[in-house]
């Protein structure tokens, strides 16, 4: 048993993306960064009470390229940076625990075990698990 990875370019990359339907509540905007290579960096805002803004940086060859601010900025950013021979593999969100509309925290795990958050305690009730994130 065995396990082949292999680094694809920017052409495959596009032919292998499978979009996604926009998920979520009612408050917020769909948005899409487009087809990238490498992940290398997650930018998380925090508001008072929830997650307010998400930003990514990519690598598609040996250019980075910053995605566009989904939220609204706040003075508190978290980020997350994933090496260069790493790629996301999950992501979970937490929504809070009441009313269960508001995210509160982003979890994300790469393949080499690298994560934004050791959790010890539920932060809320996890709401979705994406497996094998790439640009």
């Amino acid at each position: 048993m065995g396990c082949n990875i292999r680094k694809i370019d920017q052409a495959q990359a596009k032919a292998m993306a499978q979009k996604l339907d926009a998920k979520g509540g009612e408050k917020g905007d769909v948005w899409d960064d487009g087809v990238h290579e490498n992940v290398r960096k997650v930018y998380v805002g925090k508001g008072q009470d929830c997650i307010a803004f998400i930003k990514f940086e990519y690598v598609d060859d040996s250019e980075v390229v910053v995605g566009d601010e989904h939220g609204e900025q706040t003075q508190e950013v978290e980020e997350f940076e994933i090496d260069e021979d790493d790629y996301i593999v999950y992501v979970e969100a937490f929504r809070e625990k009441v009313t269960q509309e508001t995210i509160v925290a982003l979890k994300f795990e790469t393949y080499k075990g690298k994560t934004n958050m050791h959790i010890e305690t539920s932060p809320g009730v996890k709401w979705s698990k994406m497996e094998r994130v790439q640009g």
